[in-house]
C-alpha cells in the first residue's frame, strides 16, 4: 500500500466555493427570518447594512490590493449575515459598517482572502466591537490602576459611573 502526501484540499468534489456559500446562505435564511420577526425592522436594517458593507469592502479591498475580485463567490454575503446575526439590535448603524470593514479588510483580506484567514471574520468583528458599543462611543473609561499585581478601581469610580459597580465582576474586583 502506497501513501501519497499532498496539499489540501484532499477531498475532490464538484462543489465550488460559490455553491457551498449559497448552501450556507440558504441554511441561514430561517434563523435570519426569525431574527427579523423577533427583533423587528432594526434587525432587517442591520442585516442589510452588514451584508452591503461586507460586499463593498471586499470589492474595494480586492481592487486596492490588485487581486482578482471575488465578490461572486458569496463569501462576503455569508460574513455579512453572520456578523449581523451576532450584533445587538441596539448597535448604532455606523458600528455595523466598522465591524464589516474590520471583518473583511483586516481579518479576511490582509491575510490572503478566503481560506487564509486565521479566525472567522464575522466573529472577530463581533469581538472587535465592544459589548454594548460604549467603549468606541467614549461613554465608559476604564478606571483601573494596577497596584501590587492587583486590579483595583479608583474610589470615586462608583460615584462617577454608578453602573460600573452594579455588575458582579466589578463588585468582585472592587473588594479589597
Amino acid at each position: 500500500m502506497k501513501l501519497q502526501v499532498s496539499h489540501s484540499p484532499h477531498v475532490r468534489d464538484k462543489a465550488t466555493t460559490q455553491s457551498i456559500m449559497l448552501d450556507v446562505i440558504i441554511a441561514l435564511i430561517p434563523a435570519t427570518l426569525a431574527g427579523w420577526y423577533y427583533f423587528g425592522i432594526r434587525a432587517v436594517l442591520i442585516t442589510l447594512i452588514s451584508v452591503a458593507s461586507c460586499i463593498i469592502f471586499e470589492y474595494i479591498s480586492r481592487r486596492i490590493m490588485k487581486r482578482n475580485n471575488t465578490i461572486s463567490d458569496l463569501s462576503a454575503v455569508v460574513t455579512g449575515l453572520l456578523l449581523a446575526m451576532n450584533l445587538p439590535v441596539s448597535l448604532p448603524l455606523y458600528m455595523v459598517v466598522i465591524g464589516a470593514c474590520f471583518a473583511i479588510v483586516v481579518v479576511k483580506q490582509m491575510f490572503g482572502g478566503l481560506g487564509n484567514n486565521f479566525v472567522n471574520p464575522a466573529i472577530a468583528a463581533r469581538i472587535f466591537l465592544p459589548e454594548g458599543h460604549d467603549f468606541l462611543d467614549g461613554k465608559i473609561r476604564f478606571l483601573v490602576q494596577f497596584r501590587f499585581g492587583r486590579c483595583r478601581f479608583f474610589r470615586n469610580a462608583s460615584d462617577t459611573y454608578p453602573h460600573i459597580r452594579s455588575s458582579f465582576l466589578m463588585e468582585t474586583l472592587y473588594r479589597r
